[in-house]
């Protein structure tokens, strides 16, 4: 049998935020690759409670950008590669 393979799904901003957090936690044991969903916002007002910190990145210095990503869309293009 091979080893699981694994799937890391990158949530950034409150769409993205949003879409991953329903992969926290979902049960792969059977037949699928392991999802390691990770998070990265300007603000943690769109964190679940169940998201773990270990998979959460928030960007310092910034508190959201309200629907405007204009707003920190430099600071976002420096800090996420």
């Amino acid at each position: 049998m091979l080893p699981k393979g694994q799937l890391r799904v990158y949530g950034c901003g409150g769409c993205g935020v949003n879409i991953v957090s329903h992969l926290i936690g979902v049960d792969t044991s059977d037949h699928t690759a392991e999802i390691l969903p990770v998070v990265i916002d300007t603000s943690r007002s769109n964190l679940s409670k169940n998201t773990p910190e270990k998979n959460v990145f928030v960007l310092e210095n910034l508190d959201g950008s309200g629907k405007l990503r204009r707003a920190n869309v430099d600071v976002i293009a420096d800090n996420v590669k």
